[in-house]
């Protein structure tokens, strides 16, 4: 028996040791394998832990955020203060009767108003309004001037003026009134 056992194993040696080579070269080639991926993702790990604590200890994000809130703060006041003489800055009418008062200000007659329409934004809903009116030159460039001054809430998009008798003018302005949606939280 031990003998057959030991043709068996010299016939079958040349197999037997290919097989064992073969094992040992696939068992190295894993545990390469296993080490290169496991160093990699070490690498990768490191590489995250460095960034986690550039983000979670990063002060420019925070100062950019404080900055942000602060800006957003000073236009909330000077929206505020734009809107004083309004009874709601949600209301279009409130900032028309602003807008004819500035007019009557500067003693210039209003002979026509055309809404026009309107588009909404995210935030703000836009209102066109076409003026028509007659004046003279002085009270129209004081009139547009200090519409200027507001350009959160009024903007002025076009004018058209035609010479008319006596250093009067007919002028066509059109403006966008800018008016917050109801409801909308500030950022």
């Amino acid at each position: 028996m031990y003998t057959s056992i030991k043709r068996i194993i010299k016939k079958e040696s040349v197999v037997l040791f290919a097989i064992a080579v073969s094992a040992l070269m696939c068992s190295i080639l894993c545990r390469v394998g296993i080490e290169l991926f496991w160093h990699s993702s070490n690498d990768l790990r490191e590489e995250v832990k460095i960034y986690e604590t550039l983000i979670d200890g990063s002060s420019e994000y925070n100062e950019f955020k404080e900055e942000i809130k602060e800006k957003q703060t000073q236009l909330e006041q000077k929206h505020t203060e734009l809107t004083q003489g309004l009874a709601d800055p949600h209301n279009l009418a409130g900032l028309l009767q602003m807008i004819f008062d500035k007019a009557w200000e500067f003693d210039i007659r209003l002979d026509k108003t055309v809404p026009q329409q309107e588009v909404q934004g995210t935030d703000y809903i836009q209102h066109p309004v076409q003026l028509e009116m007659t004046t003279n030159y002085a009270a129209f460039g004081k009139f547009i001037a200090s519409l200027e001054q507001i350009p959160q809430i009024v903007r002025v998009d076009r004018t058209g003026v035609v010479a008319t008798e006596n250093q009067k003018i007919h002028a066509r302005v059109l403006l966008t009134c800018f008016l917050r949606l109801d409801g909308k939280e500030q950022l």
